[in-house]
């Protein structure tokens, strides 16, 4: 018998006769058949129909250059279907969403903090000019929002707060001006203090009680003293009264209860840091 060596191709034995080439008859005719076809194919220019790039291929019915150029179409294609889903979906399982956009929010916290600080810097005028609009026809969720900010952390909304001024002492320093509230600005600040003046005192008295490490209430003043000054004797209104102090501040009076009395702010301006106030301390 002869010898029937080994397919160079898949290894399976040979007839000499019939498979040149040390290939077996079957690898032989597949390898044919293969460049048969290759000297057929015609390459194509075509125009991908997502991403406007030519591309060259065999296939006359291809008409995209990618995959992802294939999905991109597919969804610009169908996209008020898709949106119409996820909404749908969202106002199903609204939980499931925000669970879904706190995984993404943690996993790529650095790459949407750099995305959102570019962005604000690409787009600063109009951002602020949009939330000054709705700030203007609807103010009261922005000062609810603050007043919530201030009770979480309000050592943090004072440090921003300083910032923010730092920042804009800076700047008008580089330009040569002097840093100053807006002549709008004061007079509204003037007006919301003449429209309510209680918080003004507190906020005052506030500050004295850190100084001097004692607070002291407007309401618990007027209510013990009966509402009259204690210096003519007359009805006070609440709106208008004046804490005046026995021992004056500037000699040595400390801000506490014991030490104010109810008063016209008249009369208190008018006996300054001395008067017949000391007298009901004996």
């Amino acid at each position: 018998m002869p010898d029937r060596p080994p397919c160079t191709e898949c290894g399976a034995s040979r007839d000499i006769r019939n498979a040149p080439n040390g290939l077996c008859h079957k690898c032989y005719e597949r390898i044919r058949q293969a460049k048969k076809r290759a000297e057929n194919l015609v390459l194509n220019e075509r125009l991908c129909e997502s991403c406007d790039k030519t591309f060259v291929t065999t296939n006359t019915n291809k008409r995209f250059c990618s995959e992802e150029c294939r999905k991109r179409s597919h969804y610009l294609a169908n996209q008020e279907r898709y949106l119409a889903a996820q909404a749908a979906d969202r106002k199903a399982n609204p939980e499931k969403k925000q669970a879904s956009n706190a995984r993404y929010r943690k996993r790529n916290r650095e790459t949407i903090r750099v995305n959102e600080a570019a962005f604000y810097a690409e787009n600063r005028e109009r951002i602020n000019a949009g939330v000054r609009a709705k700030r203007a026809a609807n103010p009261e969720p922005f000062r609810a929002y603050k007043r919530t900010a201030k009770e979480r952390d309000p050592e943090k909304v004072r440090e921003q707060q300083a910032a923010s001024r730092e920042r804009r002492r800076a700047s008008l320093a580089a330009k040569g001006q002097v840093y100053a509230a807006k002549p709008e600005t004061r007079e509204r600040r003037r007006q919301r203090d003449r429209e309510n003046p209680e918080p003004i005192r507190e906020a005052n008295h506030r500050r004295r009680s850190r100084i001097n490490g004692a607070r002291v209430s407007h309401r618990a003043v007027y209510e013990r003293d009966g509402g009259k000054c204690h210096l003519c004797g007359l009805a006070v209104p609440f709106d208008v009264m004046s804490l005046d102090h026995l021992v004056p501040l500037a000699r040595g009076g400390i801000h506490t209860f014991e030490n104010v009395r109810c008063s016209h702010r008249t009369c208190n301006m008018r006996r300054k840091a001395s008067g017949p106030a000391q007298l009901l301390l004996l």
